[in-house]
């Protein structure tokens, strides 16, 4: 470890630059979750706003720097950088890249959103993010396949090989974020990709799964310094219920608020009950996806913890400090409050609002003073009083 006095000496900075791999974006990747967690705490404060803010500044100053590092070892070091198009251990780990900077764009859209320059830059930033996922998980899969890389074996399968298609699910989540600021026709075309992209990151990683499981138990558990990884199939299902929940409630708001309807023929304006019953239809769906999603994320939660108790990991490195122990547990513990706030927020809706979509339909309709139900972003109601208007003569 260098000290002070040759921190800024050359050698030390070519050896810096010389291994500067992907792998060291989850640094910034893990940062960047801990970003949302915060923002989202059940208990919100000031504070905890401000430190969020610190670690998204952390998060982007973390992943220029790095960025830095990577472009300068491409161009000093181009034998060495090949490595990582011919070794699937690092080709993998080019998602966490991506990730890293979909974690920036959720930060531009938590802090920024009210802004319209903040929406532009969002947007624009969310459709890199598409074509960075797309390029780690369609290049990685040729590059394992097409005779660049050698033959793989089952002892070498690891939770890193997920990072392949955790970026597809990641960007969905972006793209259910950043839905909601943007106009109706762009809106919907990010609903759109967003689900496509969930769709193939999910399925994927489900395909992955038995090929992970009959390495855990043909080979044993993995070395100490990569035991860690054990956590890392956490994350897709973890963030895909996330997301599920995300966009189904962000595609059931549309409905409520344009009629949208599955007919190219134009017809008169549906009904409140209609809708709102399609739109809770959709909402319930999401959830019903998500919970076995979370069920999937909470085995894997498990089997990382008891993998940790059985086999010590080694001393503190980047594969300790990769996000992987806070970008799966952090996923998990987030959507976990998710679903329980979703619940709570539900029932007292059900208790005092009578939120049904008859119920609604008949508040929507009634003459004289009553009750509004406004939809909110996440796909509940907000009560509002309608002032009461006397008909005249």
């Amino acid at each position: 470890m260098p000290n002070l006095q040759t921190w800024f000496h050359g050698e030390d900075w070519r050896e810096r630059i010389i291994t500067a791999d992907p792998s060291w974006f989850t640094v910034p990747m893990g940062t960047g979750v801990c970003v949302q967690l915060l923002t989202h705490f059940p208990y919100p404060a000031i504070w905890l706003h401000n430190l969020a803010y610190c670690f998204w500044i952390a998060d982007i100053c973390l992943f220029a720097f790095f960025m830095t590092l990577g472009i300068l070892r491409v161009f000093m070091f181009p034998a060495v950088a090949k490595n990582v198009i011919a070794d699937f251990s690092q080709t993998s780990y080019l998602g966490a890249i991506v990730v890293a900077w979909e974690t920036i764009v959720l930060g531009v859209v938590q802090f920024y959103s009210d802004r319209q320059s903040g929406v532009y830059a969002a947007e624009a930033m969310f459709w890199i993010a598409v074509v960075g996922s797309a390029f780690v998980a369609f290049g990685g899969i040729y590059l394992m396949s097409g005779g660049r890389q050698k033959a793989h074996t089952i002892d070498q399968v690891n939770g890193a090989w997920f990072l392949t298609f955790i970026p597809l699910i990641v960007c969905s989540t972006v793209g259910g974020a950043v839905a909601p600021t943007l106009s109706y026709k762009n809106g919907i075309l990010v609903l759109f990709v967003s689900f496509l992209m969930w769709a193939l990151g999910v399925g994927m990683s489900f395909m992955l799964v038995p090929i992970y499981i009959w390495r855990l138990m043909s080979t044993l558990l993995p070395q100490k310094a990569v035991i860690i990884s054990t956590f890392v199939p956490v994350g897709p299902f973890g963030m895909g219920a996330y997301s599920t929940q995300q966009l189904a409630a962000g595609l059931a708001r549309r409905l409520r608020e344009h009629n949208y309807t599955l007919t190219n023929t134009p017809l008169p304006p549906a009904e409140a009950a209609y809708i709102a019953t399609v739109g809770e239809a959709i909402q319930w769906a999401g959830i019903l996806l998500a919970l076995f999603q979370l069920a999937v994320a909470s085995f894997f939660l498990v089997e990382g913890v008891l993998a940790i108790c059985t086999r010590t990991p080694g001393p503190f490195n980047v594969g300790v400090w990769q996000g992987k122990l806070f970008f799966a547990p952090g996923l998990q513990g987030y959507l976990e409050n998710q679903e329980v706030e979703k619940q709570r927020v539900d029932h007292e809706l059900m208790t005092d609002y009578r939120h049904t979509p008859h119920a609604l339909a008949s508040e929507l309709t009634r003459d004289g003073g009553g009750v509004q139900l406004r939809p909110r972003s996440d796909g509940t109601y907000a009560r509002g009083d309608v002032e009461h208007q006397s008909k005249r003569a």
